[in-house]
Parts: structure tokens; sequence; C-alpha cells
């Protein structure tokens, strides 16, 4: 073969070699349509057939053997739930659906209500509208949710009120400094959650003392412990705190009590200088 033969042969080939491998097949296509797709999904229930349908059967293995696993894929937005268990009296294991919402131009999350299920029984729709309206409290992002960033809402189960039973905590809304949580505790006379009150976060539960002990940061320079109590009517309120003033012309602590309805100083003590 002369030289303008091969170099005629070299041109046809190398122009199909780019043809057969340069070019993107029908199912990359698809792969990037089904992300173009996903990135428009504004709820659950239009994602989850795209990748299940579609994925499935053009994302395949190296071999062209098998089918890659399909992937579980959650909203970037839009409605979801998430579920939880939680114990009331007597061992008695009640299901919770939180009902959540993202928007789509936000990072955080929101929950506007939690179904509690006995078995398939709804038993009772706990709303959060009734613990803002009750608070006063309607800072979140959407009107009637809470505002938080977890997709459980930050949601906390334990026992609040000392009386062996298993309590329902969300996160609020976003706050500057301290974390503030609404409150429905197990009646067990009525059978259900009834809201009960709003503190903020780090509680610790002191059990002995049958006391919540609230953390609370007041300015740069100053802390607040708050000491919780119920009274005889069952209803939450504070019987003490300790003011802790880092200021350097000041380093003082004071204690305060619930003396006759009235908070009153009890004590002081100095402080050491704060470290950092």
């Amino acid at each position: 073969m002369n030289k303008k033969g091969l170099l005629a042969g070299a041109a046809v080939f190398l122009l199909l070699f780019c043809m057969a491998c340069g070019a993107p097949s029908s199912k990359e296509w698809a792969l990037r349509n089904i992300g173009k797709e996903k990135a428009m999904c504004e709820t659950e229930e239009e994602l989850v057939p795209t990748l299940s349908e579609d994925r499935a059967d053009t994302v395949k293995t190296a071999d062209e053997d098998k089918k890659a696993p399909k992937e579980e894929e959650k909203p970037k937005w839009g409605h979801y739930t998430v579920t939880a268990e939680i114990t009331v009296d007597n061992g008695r294991k009640l299901d919770l659906i939180l009902h959540g919402f993202r928007p789509e131009d936000r990072s955080c999350y929101g929950i506007d209500k939690i179904d509690v299920y006995d078995g398939a029984n709804l038993i009772q729709t706990i709303s959060v509208k009734e613990a803002i309206q009750e608070e006063d409290t309607d800072y979140g992002y959407i009107e009637g949710y809470t505002e938080t960033w977890d997709e459980d809402g930050g949601l906390y189960i334990g026992d609040m009120n000392f009386d062996g039973v298993e309590d329902i905590g969300l996160f609020a809304w976003i706050p500057l400094v301290n974390i503030p949580y609404y409150y429905w505790l197990w009646d067990k006379e009525e059978q259900q959650f009834t809201y009960a009150f709003c503190i903020c976060e780090p509680t610790l539960i002191d059990t002995e003392k049958e006391q919540i002990v609230v953390e609370m940061r007041d300015s740069c320079c100053s802390w607040e412990t708050h000491y919780y109590a119920y009274d005889e009517n069952g209803e939450l309120q504070m019987v003490g705190y300790i003011y802790d003033d880092y200021r350097d012309d000041v380093l003082k602590r004071e204690i305060y009590e619930l003396i006759d309805g009235e908070m009153q100083l009890i004590g002081e003590e100095p402080l050491p200088p704060m470290v950092g």
C-alpha cells in the first residue's frame, strides 16, 4: 500500500474511533437528564419514581452483566415524614409520625404536626401552631412550623415531669444564642399529649431533686443557670437561678431563690477570671 493509502486509512480509523468513544451514549445522556429532573423535583413523590424506574435501567456495571443497585435519595426540599417510637404509661408503645417541610431556598427544616398512632389507630394529632400561639413565638421561617437544622425537628423523647413516662420536645426556632424547645407532656388521664411549656437547652434533668436545670448565656460576659420545679398544680415554675458575671470589674456570682412568690437574692460569692 502506498503512503497516501496508509494516511487515508489512518484518518478513517481515527474518525471512527472518535465517533465511538467521544460521543455520549443514549444511556449516558439519560443519566444526565435524570440529574436535571432530580434538581427540578420539589417533593419526595416526584423524585422517587424518577430514580427507581429510570436509574436502575441506565446505570450498569463495567462488565454490563448486572444492574447497579438502586440508590435511595432524599428530596433536597419539599414535604417529608419522620417516624419515631415513644413509651407511655404501663409500657405502652406509640408511634410518632412527624410531618416536616424544607423550603427550596433554605437549609433549615420545619415540623408542623405530629401524628400519634397506637398500632393502626390514629389517637391524636399534635399541632405545632398550638404551641406557637400559646407562647406567641411565631419566629420560624414558615408560619405554623418550627425551625430547626435537623429533619426530625430536633426531636427529644424523655421524662420531663418525673412521672416515669416519656414526653415530647421539639426544637422551636433557630435563635441567636439560646436554643428554645416546645414540650408536650403525656396526660395519663386524658391518654394524650398536652402542650406544657417552652424552655431553653441545654437542660439537665435532676431526678433526685425533681428539677429541670437550664444553662443560658445572658451576654458575652455573663451566664444564668435556671432551676425549674413543678408546683402543687403540676405547673412548671422557676424556683431559683444563679447569675454569673465575668466582667473584669465584677467577677461575682449571685444566687437567687423563690421565696413567698418572689425571687430573692440569698447569697453572693466571687468568681475566678474567665479563661480564653
